[in-house]
């Protein structure tokens, strides 16, 4: 009886400690509601924004750094019917960790304010966060192979 009580005990022990591990470290695929993206290096911080720098501008995406912080706009020319975005996105990079976050900046045609959304995965497939967030994800996969790094999905 001791033995057993043991086991279970030490079972659940395992698994609240994974759950807790996966929930704040992150997840290798996207789920709903991530709205960050975070890509391991082993790169020195210099060495990951001078890689970062150059796959960005490979890209032709206008960008600005202040100090490990890179910033970004990239527009989507609208299709036929639909109206322009903006994606705004934020590269920092810390200690072999590179964080991608971003929003959404949508005026619709003939609105005098701008509205800006938070990127996020949902299962909406025309939702200006999904929309977002898939062009993060795009771009991360793009960093991934200079970073040389492993990509994690998260919410925060």
């Amino acid at each position: 009886m001791k033995h057993l009580l043991h086991s279970q005990l030490t079972y659940c022990l395992f698994v609240c400690i994974s759950t807790l591990s996966t929930y704040s470290y992150g997840q290798y695929t996207p789920f709903k509601g991530a709205n960050m993206i975070l890509l391991g290096t082993s790169l020195a911080d210099k060495e990951a924004l001078n890689a970062i720098v150059t796959v960005l501008t490979e890209q032709s995406i206008s960008f600005s750094i202040d100090r490990n912080l890179v910033s970004f706009k990239a527009q989507e020319k609208p299709s036929a019917g639909n109206d322009p975005f903006v994606f705004e996105g934020f590269l920092s990079v810390n200690a072999g960790l590179v964080k991608l976050t971003g929003k959404m900046q949508h005026a619709p045609n003939g609105a005098q304010s701008i509205r800006y959304v938070p990127v996020e995965y949902t299962t909406s497939k025309a939702s200006l966060q999904r929309l977002g967030f898939l062009y993060m994800d795009q771009l991360a996969k793009k960093l991934q192979p200079v970073l040389h790094g492993v990509i994690l999905y998260k919410y925060q």
